[in-house]
């Protein structure tokens, strides 16, 4: 019910409500509910409570260490929302990071039928801008290629590494 007024009613205070209904209900023995955090993390986010929102992701993590989307929410706000938080950001990018090249190496040596879930790609892009905001270019470079190598026929990414250049 919550993702119903987080999304399609965009009625934020009564997403909160529910999320926070949600997770209070749940048991140990109940289904992973670290998805109602990151859930409940992205109400407060869109709210601009960002502090909130970011132990919302943190419960997340606690319940799922591998949520990678928290982490990248986490990075996010660290990122855009919080002065003088770059390196922390990048902290959290490169956790998101390292749990896809598992999630790649993973899904090299197993069946075909075992990697039907997907997983969020790594933020070449957020850490890429991190570091050209920082004027480290070559840093950033490095980041925003392996961005294209995922997606080359991303226009952005091609002007973002040759604004590096520039």
């Amino acid at each position: 019910m919550g993702k119903s007024y987080l999304y399609y009613k965009r009625d934020y205070e009564n997403a909160i409500k529910y999320f926070k209904k949600a997770i209070e209900q749940a048991t140990a023995s109940d289904y992973d509910y670290s998805e109602a955090y990151a859930y409940l993390g992205g109400a407060y986010f869109i709210i601009n409570q960002y502090d909130s929102a970011m132990d919302s992701f943190d419960e997340a993590i606690k319940k799922d260490s591998t949520y990678a989307e928290a982490y990248n929410c986490i990075g996010y706000i660290y990122h855009y929302k919080k002065q003088n938080s770059d390196s922390i950001a990048i902290d959290y990018y490169n956790k998101v990071i390292n749990l896809y090249n598992r999630h790649i190496q993973y899904k090299e040596h197993s069946e075909p039928e075992a990697t039907t879930t997907t997983y969020p790609s790594p933020n070449f892009v957020e850490i890429g801008d991190i570091y050209h905001d920082l004027g480290n270019n070559d840093r950033a470079i490095e980041f925003y290629n392996r961005a294209i190598e995922i997606n080359a026929n991303d226009a952005l990414l091609h002007k973002k590494r040759g604004n590096c250049i520039l």
